[in-house]
């Protein structure tokens, strides 16, 4: 006896046989039964708070009703307070912040709902070590007990509060588990990127379109254009957008330019009337002084200075005769527009098909981030339905063995002394139930806090993604309105070229028709002063050469002049230089004119006509008539010149015979006198090479 009261531990005695009697065995069943029900003896066995014994022997928890946050409860010796603990400190996280002082307050709440149900069952189960004493009148108190369990375990399940369980669930852990290419940072930067925080940037990149077809239309003004540019500046943020925007402007300026107006372009070709007139009576009256120049032989000499006014002035009519012709033809204005406008088209639509390629892989990065997200939902979501279905089971099971222990219990009751020890086993055996009752519901509440949270993230994050997705096409949108922009402006360009064309065809052929009478009157000038500026240079040539004629004969002639001649030669070669330069002067300003009237395209008009000679043709059919001419008179000077040359080289070799005869013979006056005169026939014309002196004739006598 003094045993049992010393030992806390003890709770079972074999006490039959022992010769005891019956008032001493009561005495230690009775100390057994406190042993069994004392708080010291359950404490190690249980996380939870003990629980001691009434005097009236009903079970109450001494932490059965939670001290509220920021104090202090009493600690019973032996308990553990490792449940309330504070939870650690949960990294920031989309779901809301106060769901850790919730998830704090529902602990509390669940572990007093715990420790009643395990009171309840420590309860039960030292009502059953008093059973072997006290059998009578306990039967219908063990019912009551078993009814109060299950009512603890119903009002477990009804009143329990979730979430019970903080898993801190956040985005890292998400991308992590999805294992995500895509991650916040990147995300982060494709939305300020494409502005997909401002949900009015989207409606104001669809207003985009509607501005650029304004600009395309022809009533549109340049200062209605800059408001649309400052409009456009105000809605782009890409810079491929902002880049395109200035040269959308210049496209209307493109489209609306002057190069492109009928009255515009007949106005300044109205402008040039007056004086095309003053220089074509200037051409005649020049032409006049230049005929009767050289009709006069005392006015030769300013004729070359006549002619070269004269071309002067036809060169300005002819250039702006041109000049007309361009601004209503417009060689060079519509091609300049229409390759401008190329050019920007080249230049930036291929920067906006490549921003729209980039857009195109964003949001092909941002759907594949949304599939593999949505396939981690459909995981969790089955695998949560999974658990949440084995929990549901094992609550049935469980409470279904509940149920069976307690009618086991009931069989046993009536043989409750030789079955005493199976109860007991089967009451610890409920406590062990409760307590994995008690633990899975823990499992699943982490499984479901996490589900719960996962549910959150993605929901916030799923929202972020399709946010950015739409903003992404709308900035895409943004780049395609540009593209189909700028293709249009090329072709309404030529359009603007050919109605202008059409409408100035008309006086472009007068023009060119008018062109053609300059050019031929132009080209014929040039030609006549061609030939004369040849033929002087014709003439130094000459001279050139009897200046070195009288050069070489100088020393031989005894001639004190050589040194005046090779002077006069000098300053014959730089006069025929200078002739050479304005020959060559001559010979440019053909090119140059032939080139420009190429350009005007007046050759097709006139050959259109019908019966067209080319000016260029004409001119040098004229310039080799002349040229032919003065060859042939050239010609006849040369064969005169042979057939002197030949006389005198016969005399000379009579001569030589002569004189080698006299120097044979000795006779001196066989030679013929150096200073004689030549004596002809009254009337007889001076013939070059004739005989010295009649005296020849004795020679061969």
């Amino acid at each position: 006896m003094q045993l049992v009261k010393t030992s806390g531990r003890l709770v079972f005695l074999e006490l039959d046989g022992t010769g005891l009697t019956p008032q001493a065995k009561e005495t230690i069943a009775g100390l057994l039964i406190e042993n069994a029900t004392r708080q010291s003896y359950w404490a190690p066995t249980s996380p939870f708070k003990s629980s001691v014994v009434e005097p009236d022997l009903r079970v109450q928890s001494i932490a059965s009703t939670p001290s509220p946050r920021g104090t202090s409860s009493a600690r019973t010796p032996g308990t553990k307070k490792s449940w309330q603990k504070t939870p650690p400190k949960i990294p920031q996280s989309p779901i809301d912040s106060s769901l850790e002082e919730r998830v704090a307050d529902n602990v509390e709440s669940n572990v007093a709902l715990k420790e009643l149900i395990l009171s309840e069952e420590l309860r039960l189960l030292g009502l059953e070590e008093q059973f072997n004493t006290k059998v009578q009148g306990w039967h219908v108190e063990l019912k009551n007990r078993h009814e109060n369990g299950h009512q603890a375990i119903d009002n477990f399940d009804v009143e329990y509060k979730e979430p019970a369980v903080y898993v801190g669930y956040s985005t890292p852990k998400l991308i992590r588990d999805c294992e995500l290419e895509l991650n916040a940072s990147d995300l982060k930067d494709m939305q300020d990127l494409y502005h997909a925080h401002d949900p009015s940037i989207k409606q104001k990149l669809k207003e985009i379109k509607p501005l650029l077809e304004e600009l395309l239309l022809m009533e549109t003004t340049d200062a209605r254009a800059k408001e649309i540019g400052e409009c456009l500046s105000s809605i782009c943020y890409l810079r491929e957008h902002e880049d395109a925007i200035p040269a959308a402007v210049r496209c209307h300026s493109l489209i609306h330019s002057e190069l492109l107006s009928v009255p515009y372009i007949l106005r300044n070709v109205r402008a040039t009337d007056t004086q095309i007139k003053r220089l074509i009576r200037s051409r005649d009256e020049q032409n006049s002084r230049t005929a009767a120049a050289l009709g006069m032989m005392e006015e030769f000499t300013q004729y070359e200075s006549y002619h070269e006014k004269s071309l002067h002035i036809q060169e300005q009519l002819l250039s702006l005769a041109e000049d007309r012709i361009r601004l209503l033809k417009d060689i060079k204005g519509a091609q300049g527009l229409a390759t401008q406008a190329k050019e920007i088209r080249a230049k930036l639509i291929t920067r906006l098909q490549e921003a729209d390629s980039d857009a195109g892989a964003t949001v092909g990065k941002i759907q594949a981030a949304a599939d593999t997200l949505n396939r981690h939902r459909k995981h969790w979501d089955k695998t949560f339905a999974e658990k949440e279905a084995e929990y549901k089971m094992f609550c049935e099971l469980s409470k279904e063995r509940i149920q069976e222990n307690e009618a086991l219990q009931e069989d046993i009751f009536t043989d409750i002394k030789k079955k005493f020890i199976e109860l007991e086993d089967l009451s610890k055996s409920r406590i062990k139930e409760v307590e994995l009752y008690l633990k899975e519901r823990d499992k699943i509440d982490a499984v479901r806090a996490e589900y719960a949270e996962m549910c959150k993230v993605w929901d916030a994050h799923m929202e972020l993604i399709n946010g950015t997705t739409h903003s992404v096409e709308v900035a895409t949108n943004g780049c395609v309105d540009f593209v189909g922009f700028f293709e249009q402006v090329p072709d309404m360009v030529a359009r603007a070229a050919d109605e202008c064309w059409a409408a100035t065809q008309e006086e472009c052929l007068k023009e060119q028709r008018l062109h053609m009478t300059y050019f031929s009157q132009y080209m014929k000038d040039l030609g006549d002063l061609i030939v004369v500026r040849e033929k002087k240079a014709m003439e130094f040539e000459r001279r050139i050469r009897e200046m070195d004629y009288s050069i070489n004969m100088a020393d031989d002639t005894l001639d004190p002049n050589k040194g005046r001649y090779e002077d006069q030669k000098k300053d014959l070669m730089f006069k025929q230089a200078q002739i050479a330069q304005k020959l060559e002067a001559l010979y440019l300003q053909v090119d140059k004119a032939l080139a420009d009237f190429e350009e005007t395209g007046t050759e097709e008009t006139v050959k259109a006509d019908g019966g067209f000679v080319h000016p260029n043709i004409q001119m040098h059919e004229a310039i080799l008539a002349r040229r032919h001419s003065m060859l042939a008179k050239a010609r006849d000077i040369h064969k005169s010149e042979e057939s002197y040359l030949e006389e005198a080289e016969d005399e000379l070799q009579q001569s030589t015979r002569v004189l080698q005869q006299a120097k044979e013979i000795q006779l001196h006056s066989l030679v013929p006198a150096l200073a004689t005169p030549r004596k002809e026939k009254k009337g007889a014309a001076f013939t070059p090479g004739a005989a010295a002196t009649p005296r020849k004739n004795l020679i061969f006598s």
